[in-house]
């Protein structure tokens, strides 16, 4: 029984310093951009489009508010280019538009066309963030459609150059917890019972 212990004892210390090394914070930093978007697609069309991209910090825990810093460039400089912006389910308004009461951004509420990059800046509550990470990606998409927009005319087009979008984000995580397969913890839940058990009757 002595040796059961031993092993359980063990397996208990595995388990405590699995949980340690799982606390040890890093930063989660990626850019990305799409650029000559109105070559092809919707995105640019008078019915408008939409764009995505694909951040995949793999399965991790957000431990810090997210920033995310996009730039726009191109034909983006009046209310005609209203742009919705979403991470997964989570809307983050909309862009572009003339009106910075809409959305979680800061900086300019429309762009400088084809002079040089918009820049707006958000930061994404962790616990929102986190209700986005279950699988270990987070999409980003930006919308020129009137039903996310509300706009009936959509003005992006590529009058003299490409245009390009770039999103940059960055937040502190901690890898996500494993949780205890419950064959271990029904096996565990035995042996320390049956340990009771032999040391009653010894």
């Amino acid at each position: 029984m002595t040796r059961i212990f031993k092993l359980l004892a063990a397996a208990v210390m595995a388990l405590s310093a699995s949980a340690a090394s799982a606390t040890t914070a890093s930063f989660y930093a990626e850019g990305q951009y799409i650029t000559n978007f109105c070559g092809g697609g919707t995105f640019c069309s008078s019915g408008g489009g939409t764009l995505d991209m694909t951040f995949e910090p793999g399965m991790v825990e957000a431990v810090s508010d997210a920033l995310l810093t996009l730039a726009f460039f191109g034909d983006f400089d009046s209310t005609h280019e209203t742009v919705s912006v979403s991470l997964g389910t989570l809307g983050l308004g909309e862009v572009m538009d003339n009106d910075g009461s809409n959305d979680i951004f800061f900086g300019p509420t429309f762009g400088n066309q084809y002079v040089a990059p918009t820049f707006l800046f958000a930061r994404v509550a962790k616990n929102a963030l986190n209700s986005q990470l279950r699988d270990g990606k987070l999409k980003l998409s930006f919308s020129t459609l009137t039903s996310d927009t509300g706009n009936s005319y959509n003005g992006v087009d590529n009058l003299y150059g490409a245009e390009t979008i770039k999103a940059y984000m960055k937040f502190k995580t901690v890898p996500s917890p494993v949780p205890l397969p419950a064959g271990a913890v029904l096996l565990f839940s035995g042996l320390f019972g049956l340990g009771i058990i032999r040391s009653r009757k010894g």
